[in-house]
């Protein structure tokens, strides 16, 4: 019977590849003369994409404050689910592979923890501290978070400076870990809209979907924008109006 929780006397060191380890080897003799045991990581196979999506949350997380939580969708080893297996069977048949990953995030103090049953994998939300020492839990194979980076790490400006979904524009590209959301100006000489500029930066890919063009003001340039798929409002993104008298939604002939 496989226990609840990772045996309390192996210690897990971080480690950011499924690379081979010395599992339970000698190391130098301690202090009453009895050798010491290296602490251990377990060997688990990862594609390189996986290592990619690894390295990229560790790096995140190693520029967290320890304490801050990162929900994470851990992916263990892959078991192919039966055809027609219904969730008690299939749960206990994931059994081996999820309750040790459980019982060591449970001692690590991560909250919201999940478990699935049509693919095998483990959500919580994690201390970031402990996020690179998932990589060395039996039967990992990739971490993934929907969390924004600078949702995570603490930006280094202030709400002055940005909105809440907002990276600073500052030179000719966003500052890294934001991404660009462009406008279509409007040409006044033409009356209608006219190309495309980047005119924000955002802290995540995800668009803010109204549904319908809308038309928005930059209230230090004085410009006109219209946009399909972006709503630059407060609180998430400030310097920015509603168009008071907003032009039809036209687009200039090329």
């Amino acid at each position: 019977m496989v226990k609840a929780h990772l045996l309390t006397s192996l210690l897990f060191l971080a480690c950011a590849c499924g690379g081979k380890s010395n599992q339970g080897a000698p190391g130098a003799v301690g202090a009453a003369g009895a050798p010491t045991v290296e602490p251990t990581c377990a060997e688990t196979p990862r594609s390189a994409d996986d290592e990619r999506a690894n390295a990229a949350l560790v790096d995140m997380a190693t520029h967290a404050q320890s304490d801050k939580l990162v929900p994470v969708l851990i992916s263990l080893v892959d078991v192919p689910i039966t055809a027609g297996a219904m969730e008690a069977a299939r749960s206990a048949e994931l059994e081996p592979y999820q309750a040790p990953i459980v019982g060591q995030l449970t001692e690590w103090g991560a909250q919201s923890i999940e478990r699935f049953w049509l693919i095998n994998a483990v959500a919580a939300s994690v201390p970031a501290s402990h996020i690179e020492d998932l990589l060395c839990l039996p039967n990992v194979v990739r971490l993934d978070s929907d969390a924004a980076y600078w949702d995570i790490v603490e930006p280094p400006w202030g709400p002055e400076q940005a909105g809440k979904l907002e990276c600073p524009v500052t030179g000719e590209q966003c500052p890294e870990h934001c991404f660009d959301f462009n406008g279509v100006p409007f040409d006044a000489s033409a009356g209608c809209y006219r190309g495309t500029e980047r005119v924000a930066c955002s802290t995540t890919r995800a668009a803010i979907d109204d549904g319908a063009a809308s038309c928005f003001q930059n209230i230090a340039s004085g410009k006109t924008y219209l946009f399909y798929s972006f709503v630059p409002i407060d609180p998430n993104f400030i310097g920015w109006r509603p168009c008071e008298n907003q032009p039809a939604p036209k687009i200039c002939a090329p």
